[in-house]
């Protein structure tokens, strides 16, 4: 057991943290704008104090709820387990790959309607500029149409031939994309895993 001056401080500190993160949440709800807390300090060094001191060892799990930034972490892990899980290769129903000059882009669908896209661009060493890309969102496929959402907007893709074979060919971007010539699809066809022109393409 640590000296009970080492457990005020660690009960100090966590208070100061666990207030601070209770004053952002507060000033985010009323000016609208995004301020990140810090989740599990303040918890930690409350709870680890309370732990050491007799007193309040066996009410020091009440430090989970009195750090808001411990909180929100604890109500977002469900969310962010269900989108790991949905985006699992458990759940992939296709994949398709295309490059272009310095571009290679990876698309894939999995069940419940999501999917990931991840633009990589092989620049010349020295070459500034952007590198990498992606975005999430929900998909529906209607016959030879396969159509996109996400929050940048909608794409739309043409379906040409017949599985497994089937290629990709887009006929709408996302307005972000399209505007960016950087991440303009325009004119790339994306293929299966078995039928890309260059496998090493990631």
């Amino acid at each position: 057991m640590p000296p009970l001056p080492i457990a005020a401080a660690l009960i100090v500190l966590g208070s100061l943290v666990c207030l601070a993160n209770g004053w952002t949440a507060l000033q985010r709800h009323r000016t609208g704008r995004f301020r990140s807390t810090v989740p599990l300090v303040g918890a930690a060094l409350l709870g680890t104090g309370l732990f050491f001191v007799p007193v309040t060892h066996p009410f020091c799990w009440v430090a989970l709820v009195l750090d808001y930034g411990t909180v929100e972490l604890l109500l977002a892990l469900p969310k962010v387990f269900g989108e790991f899980w949905g985006t699992s290769r458990f759940n992939l129903v296709a994949e398709y790959y295309g490059q272009a000059g310095g571009k290679t882009v990876r698309l894939r669908l999995f069940r419940r309607a999501v999917f990931t896209l991840r633009l990589r661009i092989q620049r010349p060493p020295g070459e500034c500029g952007l590198m990498d890309a992606g975005t999430i969102g929900t998909w529906q496929r209607d016959g030879a149409r396969l159509t996109l959402r996400a929050d940048g907007g909608e794409a739309i893709f043409e379906v040409l031939g017949t599985a497994p074979a089937e290629s990709l060919r887009q006929t709408v971007g996302f307005p972000a994309w399209a505007n960016s010539p950087d991440r303009s699809l325009d004119g790339m066809e994306l293929f299966p895993p078995n039928q890309r022109p260059n496998p090493r393409a990631d």
